[in-house]
């Protein structure tokens, strides 16, 4: 598989809210491999619907990539988002929400994969949908 990675960049405006935003038109497009998460808990699904005091649709998965240095020598952190999740000879996006448009995902963590020497062989991210900014 293939995602685009973007980085988060901020600006302060003149009431000093700061306002995020991530540039998918230079974004850097990384070999990996992804998985929905659709066991492990009652709460623990790939996609699903919370109902509460608030409405939220969530969509959940998790990728494997070989270094948290990406290509341009960019380190990985939660401040990138990943889009176009998609399949690496055919180009289809497998991420898909309900207007057809490519599901925009938070990293909301990394985490080493450690071999057996104690080297990091390869990272797992955490992803999150973007339900809304």
């Amino acid at each position: 598989m293939l995602a685009d990675f973007a980085e988060q960049t901020s600006s302060t405006n003149e009431a000093g809210q700061v306002k995020r935003s991530w540039d998918f038109e230079n974004a850097i497009s990384v070999q990996n491999l992804t998985k929905a998460i659709t066991g492990g808990g009652i709460r623990v699904v790939g996609s699903t619907e919370l109902w509460g005091e608030d409405y939220e649709d969530v969509e959940w998965a998790k990728m494997n990539i070989v270094s948290q240095t990406l290509p341009g020598g960019k380190l990985l952190t939660r401040r990138w988002r990943v889009k176009n999740i998609r399949h690496r000879t055919t180009g289809k996006v497998l991420w898909i929400g309900d207007e057809g448009e490519p599901i925009e995902f938070n990293v909301m963590g990394i985490t080493p994969i450690m071999d057996p020497f104690g080297r990091a062989a390869e990272y797992e991210l955490l992803l999150k949908g973007v339900t809304g900014d």
